[in-house]
Parts: C-alpha cells; sequence; structure tokens
C-alpha cells in the first residue's frame, strides 16, 4: 500500500497499522503541478483498497484544491508535490504529507535541460530548497547555471520574467507556478 507506508511513515500521531490502514478504503487527494502525474503514479494504490484522487495545480491552485478534496470528495490526507504546506496550514482539517524533490531530481532536470541549452536558469525559494547542492550539481553539469531566488510567492512572476531577461535558454524550478509563467512568456522550462 505504497501511498499508505509513505503517510503512516510520516506520520506518527496516527495509531493506524498498515493492514488497518489499507482496509480503511482511504482516499488520499494528490496535488501536483505535474500534468501526467496519474498515469506515471496513479498505479502505487492498485490492489490495495486505497483510490488516489490526482488533481492538476500550482501553488497559487493548491488551496482551492485541497479545500475541494477536503470538503467536495472525502479525501482522508493529502500528499502535496512541489507545493509549500505553508500555502495550506490552517486551513484543512485533514494531514497533509509534502514531497520534495531531492538533489538527485534537481541534477536529473538540470541534465534534461542541458539538452535544450547550455544557459540554464534555476529557480527556487530558499527556505524549501536550502538542502540542494547546487553548486555541486553545476559542477558535474558543465554548463552555466544561474540561480534565481524568490522570498515571496508574490516576487515569482518578476523572477521568472528576470530569468527569460537575462537570456537563458532554458529554466529547471521546484514549482508549477514559475513553470505554467515561464511557458506563458515562451521559455522552455523543466519541472523538478
Amino acid at each position: 500500500c505504497g501511498p499508505v507506508q509513505y503517510i503512516l511513515s510520516n506520520a506518527p500521531q496516527y495509531s493506524w497499522t498498515e493492514a488497518e490502514a489499507c482496509m480503511m478504503d482511504l482516499k488520499i487527494g494528490v496535488i501536483t503541478p505535474h500534468e501526467n502525474a496519474p498515469e506515471k503514479y496513479g498505479h502505487f494504490a492498485d490492489n490495495t483498497g486505497c483510490r488516489l484522487i490526482f488533481r492538476q495545480g500550482h501553488t497559487g491552485k493548491a488551496r482551492a484544491l485541497a479545500l475541494e478534496m477536503q470538503n467536495q470528495m472525502g479525501v482522508d490526507a493529502i500528499i502535496t508535490s512541489g507545493i509549500p504546506t505553508a500555502m495550506l496550514e490552517g486551513a484543512l482539517s485533514v494531514p497533509i504529507f509534502p514531497i520534495y524533490p531531492g538533489n538527485f531530481d534537481v541534477f536529473l532536470a538540470c541534465h534534461e535541460a542541458k539538452k535544450i541549452g547550455t544557459r540554464i536558469g534555476f529557480t527556487e525559494i530558499p527556505v524549501f530548497t536550502m538542502h540542494y547542492d547546487v553548486g555541486r550539481i553545476v559542477s558535474i553539469l558543465d554548463a552555466e547555471v544561474r540561480q534565481y531566488t524568490f522570498e515571496t510567492l508574490e516576487s515569482i512572476p518578476d523572477t521568472v520574467r528576470r530569468v527569460a531577461k537575462d537570456g537563458c535558454d532554458v529554466l529547471v524550478t521546484p514549482g508549477g507556478l514559475s513553470y505554467e509563467i515561464a511557458g506563458e512568456l515562451g521559455l522552455r522550462a523543466i519541472l523538478i
């Protein structure tokens, strides 16, 4: 019961055993900016009695999607990917479990970006991505990687516009909103 194992290992305050959780017929909401997530990850709940409900959205839409999943769909928990949980705190009564990309994910995305161009822009929110070792990743890639940070959600559009203005060939980002804005600007982007 993959998603349930993830939830149980990250929620010690719940006293469910894995077997009990699988027998509960859990509905687990998944909010992610990745458009192919249901095809890629939907099978993780096969044969478990768990149901994964996917919704595509970025940081700006996450709160509304989470409330819809909780209030209208009756999910038992929500897993978020690439969405800061601070956006959802206090709004939901169901448990929230974030999944953040790791260094290997960043490396793979930057490696993929290098196929598009050698001037790579990398955006991050330091409080959520401070564990990335971008310096080491850059040294392995042999590409120009410019780091851009935004301190607030409101600064994301201006930051992405600056990446495009600075002549980057491609943007690598862990956030769906910056990915979406890059697309609107005609800047190729890779979502970690």
